[in-house]
């Protein structure tokens, strides 16, 4: 998936199949909840990229 500034954002489907679940349910709630970090975290690094450009254009305006 090709995201903003042209980061290529690879959202991987490896998540890490894991032993001692009681239900399928649980391991899918477990799924959604490492799909939901993974995502907090590119979100807030294309933002913080985002800052930065924005501020290195303020700096050549200037």
């Amino acid at each position: 998936m090709r995201g903003v500034f042209g980061i290529t954002v690879h959202l991987y489907c490896e998540i890490p199949r894991c032993i001692g679940y009681r239900s399928e349910k649980e391991e899918l709630l477990h799924a959604i909840q490492f799909k939901r970090k993974q995502l907090t975290l590119i979100r807030s690094t294309l933002d913080s990229a985002h800052v930065q450009s924005r501020r290195e254009r303020r700096h050549r305006l200037q």
